[in-house]
């Protein structure tokens, strides 16, 4: 992978070791650093969001690919256990993300995919908040895999996360933690049905919160590809879509 990232109609991709392309912004406590980009470093009270903006000039999406490698690990331990921290990390992918710079914490937000990476069970009911990872779509839970993706106090590995989204609304997605010796990730979900259908302006961010237990909270080696109609295909619909015009008015 080239160390310079590069942004283009579909594709961005960065392992953040040159200065972030145009359309690309970190904002509350995210910042790159060593090559690193850090959502949040292990103290208390941090939130940070790395955001994309649109790649496709709101052309539909028929498949998003986001690739990534993450840790999230080396803060505060909870009581009685080593690996309870708080508060997590997210993955959205939406067209309405809130605008206010580190809003988007654990959960993500906006009514398109989210993805969340939860390492604390916040309300103890473990209902609409659990140490889980977990897949939403317009706002609506589809995939809840109760997991501790937090490798606690002494936690400074990077694991793999692949998300796949296609055209049909189906998902998958891949954690390499989830078997520490194998060397490719390993499925977490598979053809998950989320209801998303191809539509246009959507934007990305990636996202992490601390509370008074926190983590480490890195993203390295990021990759999100797109997928949009070919001209062609387009070009075709247009002319079908025109023939049907004109039979309707004849008729």
């Amino acid at each position: 992978m080239a160390s310079a990232p590069s942004a283009n109609a579909g594709l961005l991709r960065t392992d953040f070791s040159a200065p972030l392309p145009a359309g690309v912004a970190a904002s509350g406590s995210a910042a790159v650093d060593g090559g690193v980009l850090k959502l949040t470093n292990a103290g208390a009270a941090q939130g940070g969001d790395f955001r994309v903006d649109d790649l496709d000039g709101d052309s539909p999406v028929k498949r998003m690919t986001v690739s990534f490698r993450m840790l999230i690990g080396g803060g505060t331990s909870g009581p009685g256990t080593s690996v309870l921290s708080g508060d997590g990390l997210s993955f959205s992918f939406a067209s309405d993300l809130p605008a206010s710079p580190g809003s988007l914490g654990e959960e993500g937000a906006g009514s398109g995919l989210r993805v969340s990476f939860d390492t604390f069970d916040g309300d103890g009911a473990g209902a609409a908040d659990a140490v889980a990872i977990d897949v939403f779509f317009n706002g609506a839970l589809k995939g809840r895999r109760e997991f501790q993706s937090s490798q606690g106090t002494a936690g400074s590995d990077f694991y793999d996360v692949v998300i796949d989204l296609r055209g049909d609304g189906t998902l998958d997605l891949f954690f390499g933690q989830y078997q520490p010796n194998v060397d490719a990730p390993v499925p977490v979900f598979s053809g998950l049905e989320t209801e998303y259908t191809p539509s246009g302006g959507w934007t990305f961010a990636l996202a992490a919160r601390t509370g008074n237990l926190n983590d480490n909270h890195w993203i390295d080696d990021l990759t999100i590809s797109t997928k949009v109609p070919e001209p062609g295909t387009l070009a075709l619909l247009v002319l079908a879509l025109g023939c049907a015009a004109v039979a309707r008015s004849r008729r």
